[in-house]
């Protein structure tokens, strides 16, 4: 532990004090800074973009053909559920 001393306050109580600089100079400190918060955020916005393009912009492979049965997958979670609507390969 740090050396420690007793200091009088102008009001004439007394308070403990403790000088760490001992402690301090054995500490190996991290020399990487936090992030910025902003960068982080125009990155997850980028990459929800992208997410988004990839996702809603999907090209059509094939037309359906409503003489064959369609196949329905669902999934269902506590947050929603989804569903996929696919057909088999003629």
């Amino acid at each position: 532990m740090g050396f420690t001393d007793c200091a009088f306050q102008q009001h004439g109580k007394t308070r403990m004090c403790i000088d760490y600089q001992h402690i301090n100079a054995l500490t190996a400190w991290q020399h990487w800074p936090l992030p910025n918060i902003e960068d982080c955020v125009n990155a997850l916005q980028r990459a929800n973009q992208k997410l988004e393009e990839q996702l809603c912009h999907a090209l059509i492979r094939a037309f359906p053909n409503f003489d064959e049965p369609f196949i329905l997958t669902t999934d269902v979670s506590l947050v929603g559920i989804g569903g996929v609507l696919t057909q088999n390969a003629a």
